[in-house]
């Protein structure tokens, strides 16, 4: 229930579902079933980034069940964000090496999951390689079939990390229509996920679309770790797209607030990270149209006119991606940093001299 709430976006009744659901836990617990009241009390405490209260459920709990390997990837959520790098190099030889038993691939293919979407920087040519085996297996071989969306989230993942353009089309429109399956058991909303594909297909706008999704869906439900990693991508998409420091600034903030409440270290650095790249577009030396190619000239004027990437892409026969390579070295050359700067360099710098001439 949570999660179908969740991902149509009705967030008010998704927090009476979180009620429900803590509801549930306490009825399962007076029935005698705590494995399934614990998980679900553990659940919630990794989607608030409740860190002490998850490590203590799922450390006191995963080895009483057979059933444990939830709590092992909540865990691993929580290392994973706090930047425990001792558990996260075990996570990258679990995934690679992990023994061949019951539930194995399920479990080595959700923290693969959590690694290539929260930890990026430990993925490496090995894991690529190994998970790349792991989800072209041929069902049937496997000795538990993950579920259905799980599975999708690690193809996507994998086909946006290897700039492989039909997996990514394919995985989108599969994934876009298996929305109601939110916050598997890596806490990562599909909206994200949908976000990273579009970027793939070079779809700009769509991708902020997605992560204006997850921004809303994750805030009003109050789930702040993935709130603030999706602030963070969000952040980086507006530096790649050389947006202001003002409006980059107003993402990054919100999400520090919330990483240094919850100790998300690596989230930290990453926002540093970004504002020293735009720190850097910022102080560029401004340029000079005539350094533009003539293609990169047809751009500008589009730009001044209002059109966005796709519709430039639609008018030059171009993707998106050329489009965005375009805009990229266009600002770089005459030494802007958002669409609006150069609209008024277009009219201080052609429309002006046309207009003398």
């Amino acid at each position: 229930l949570t999660s179908a709430l969740m991902s149509s976006g009705r967030s008010v009744e998704a927090k009476s579902a979180v009620i429900n659901f803590r509801e549930r836990a306490e009825h399962y617990q007076e029935a005698g079933n705590l494995q399934q009241s614990v998980a679900m009390q553990a659940n919630l405490a990794v989607r608030f980034g409740d860190w002490d209260e998850a490590r203590s459920l799922c450390q006191l709990n995963r080895r009483r069940f057979l059933d444990s390997a939830w709590f092992t990837v909540a865990l691993n959520v929580v290392d994973v964000a706090t930047g425990d790098a001792a558990a996260i190099e075990k996570m990258v030889d679990f995934v690679c090496d992990g023994p061949e038993n019951l539930n194995d691939e399920y479990l080595r293919i959700s923290v693969a999951t959590l690694l290539y979407c929260n930890s990026p920087e430990s993925i490496t040519p090995r894991v690529e390689a190994t998970v790349s085996t792991l989800v072209s297996r041929p069902e049937g071989e496997r000795q538990i079939e993950p579920d259905v969306v799980s599975l999708l989230f690690m193809k996507a993942l994998l086909a946006c990390a290897l700039g492989d353009r039909k997996s990514i089309e394919e995985t989108y429109d599969k994934l876009a229509s298996h929305k109601l399956h939110v916050l598997q058991s890596v806490g990562i909303h599909p909206e994200r996920i949908l976000a990273k594909l579009a970027l793939g297909m070079g779809n700009t706008d769509v991708a902020l679309e997605h992560f204006d999704r997850v921004i809303s869906i994750s805030g009003e439900g109050e789930f702040l770790p993935e709130l603030a990693i999706s602030l963070v991508e969000k952040g980086e998409l507006f530096a790649d797209l050389r947006e202001t420091s003002g409006e980059v600034e107003s993402v990054l903030a919100r999400a520090e607030k919330i990483a240094e409440s919850l100790q998300m270290i690596p989230l930290l650095i990453r926002i540093e990270r970004v504002r020293g790249r735009v720190a850097d577009y910022e102080q560029l030396p401004a340029g000079n149209i005539d350094d533009l190619t003539d293609r990169e000239l047809e751009v500008l004027l589009l730009i001044a006119s209002g059109a966005g990437n796709r519709s430039i892409a639609e008018d030059l026969f171009v993707s998106e991606n050329t489009v965005r390579r375009h805009i990229s070295n266009i600002f770089t050359k005459i030494g802007v940093n958002n669409r609006s700067e150069a609209t008024a360099y277009v009219f201080r710098n052609t429309l002006i001299a046309t207009d003398a001439g």
